[in-house]
């Protein structure tokens, strides 16, 4: 237990006097469900706990008594990160405590979903019941706001056979009503993954997660940190609505419906935003000797800004001014390679992707040949040896475009790079023929086309017999029951060959 409550009536008296915030009925309430094993296990996915595994309506001390320098260990939960500072921010908060329900225009249920602008719910651990599926969905469907938070797939922490991606996905239904579903097989390696900094953002400058919420921009190099994650996946058709805002490293943000870590989407008149992780909204302290960690407030990550632009968006309270746009790039530096040129710069704080810019005279007029480069770096391959070329680098975030780096230049050198030696290399006999193929090559500029070489023997002497530019290969009017043995090597238009592929034989049938 946290703290002892004395039974005397003064006592009693001041429990009374702080169990109802002092807050205008005009601000915003926020209720958090720790009705569903939210402690079950190390976990305590609480505001506030006065009795371990039971956290009170209220948290103690009262909310009232929050102002801009209180710590987070204010409350004992490990959400009181997450609460003290929205309360900082101009939310009032409540716990739905255990043993309570959700419900939807119950009006003899003072903790109705009706009293409430958003509802919370960080790692459920026990199913919803079908009543309360139907409260969330109407909640939602009437106006509300609702985040929801899941953990990685196998996270039963109660060990009675449901995990909060499986507990979700049932209350958003198949086909999802919000139109994304978490990932639910513990064996799939998107579905439990550590990927921190994850600040794969969407480019779209109007996200209110990203770029307009009003408590921050995530900076590059930040974002999500996930620890033992799930991921979600996007169905426009479901509820065309669905939007992700950060993807897991690796996909292609914006296009790949899949390996989503942070989405939002409209159902009904209501907003929903979701993360696949609990790590995000916790801290390391609680009252009650459970193992939680650092991660609202984690210095290395922008987890609180993302989750409070989150709250902010479906409490229908976001859309704030956007930021001012960027410094300007610095430190621009240009080497010049093989048919390709190579920039890197130092990051603009608050940039969320940079513009790179070329010309052929110093000076400029320069011509945009990049745009939306996540990281300080690029490379150009789209020029002449010889000729020298001129660069610029801007940053931008959701204010807009920053004025241009400083100009470095450089002149890249004819192509002296061989392409990638051919790969899976594979021989099928036929009567007279031997067929073959492999996987394409790769190079700096392009793959002309391929040499094929053979011999009567493993050891050689092998001769080219042909040039190809396809990635197959049928070698016929070959004696019946004669073995022959092949490699291929790769060419580009400045004459550079590649290493051979493995050797394979056959013998013609």
């Amino acid at each position: 237990m946290k703290r002892t409550i004395k039974s005397s009536v003064a006592v009693v008296f001041m429990v009374v006097l702080f169990s109802v915030p002092s807050l205008s009925a005009q601000t915003t309430r926020i209720l958090f469900d720790a009705a569903h094993a939210q402690t079950a296990g190390n976990a305590d996915w609480v505001l506030d706990e006065d009795s371990c595994g039971i956290a009170q309506r209220y948290p103690t001390p009262d909310q009232s008594l929050i102002t801009s320098t209180t710590s987070e260990t204010f409350w004992s939960g490990a959400l009181s990160a997450f609460g003290v500072d929205i309360v900082k921010k101009g939310f009032a908060v409540e716990s739905l405590p255990a043993g309570n329900s959700l419900t939807y225009g119950n009006t003899a249920n003072p903790q109705d979903l009706a009293n409430y602008q958003v509802l919370v719910s960080c790692e459920p651990n026990t199913r919803f019941s079908a009543t309360e599926i139907a409260a969330i969905r109407s909640f939602v469907q009437n106006g509300g706001g609702l985040l929801l938070i899941a953990d990685h797939a196998g996270s039963d922490r109660n060990n009675d056979g449901y995990d909060s991606p499986v507990i979700w996905n049932e209350v958003m239904g198949a086909p999802s009503l919000f139109g994304f579903s978490f990932l639910t097989n513990s064996a799939d390696p998107n579905a439990w993954f550590d990927d921190n900094p994850d600040d794969n953002y969407t480019r779209d400058t109007t996200s209110p997660i990203i770029f307009t919420g009003p408590y921050g921009i995530p900076s590059a190099g930040r974002g999500l940190g996930l620890f033992g994650s799930d991921t979600m996946n996007l169905d426009l058709t479901a509820n065309a609505s669905v939007k992700g805002h950060v993807w897991k490293r690796g996909a292609v943000a914006d296009t790949s419906t899949t390996l989503v870590t942070m989405a939002t989407a409209t159902y009904g008149s209501g907003r929903v935003a979701a993360l696949p992780d609990s790590s995000t909204a916790e801290d390391a302290t609680n009252g009650c000797s459970h193992t939680t960690y650092t991660g609202y407030n984690d210095t290395r990550f922008d987890n609180g800004i993302i989750i409070a632009n989150a709250v902010a968006w479906v409490a229908k309270k976001s859309g704030g001014t956007p930021p001012p746009p960027p410094a300007a790039p610095s430190g621009l530096v240009a080497t010049g390679g093989s048919m390709q040129v190579t920039l890197a710069w130092t990051a603009s704080t608050g940039a969320t992707s940079y513009n790179v810019k070329r010309a052929g005279v110093t000076g400029g007029p320069y011509t945009t040949i990049a745009t939306a480069v996540a990281n300080p770096s690029y490379t150009d391959g789209s020029v002449a040896a010889g000729t020298t070329y001129f660069y610029v680098v801007s940053a931008v975030n959701g204010g807009g475009e920053s004025a241009n780096s400083n100009e470095a230049f450089a002149t890249p050198t004819g192509d002296t790079l061989a392409p990638s030696a051919p790969t899976n290399l594979t021989a099928t006999a036929a009567k007279r023929k031997i067929s073959l193929s492999w996987t394409a090559s790769t190079d700096n500029v392009a793959v002309s086309g391929y040499q094929i070489w053979r011999s009567t023997s493993a050891s050689g002497p092998f001769t080219q017999i042909a040039t190809t530019t396809s990635t197959t290969f049928a070698n016929g009017s070959i004696t019946s029951g004669t073995t022959l043995y092949y490699f291929v090597r790769a060419y580009d238009a400045a004459g550079n060959v590649s290493l051979a592929s493995s050797t394979v034989n056959a013998t013609a049938k």
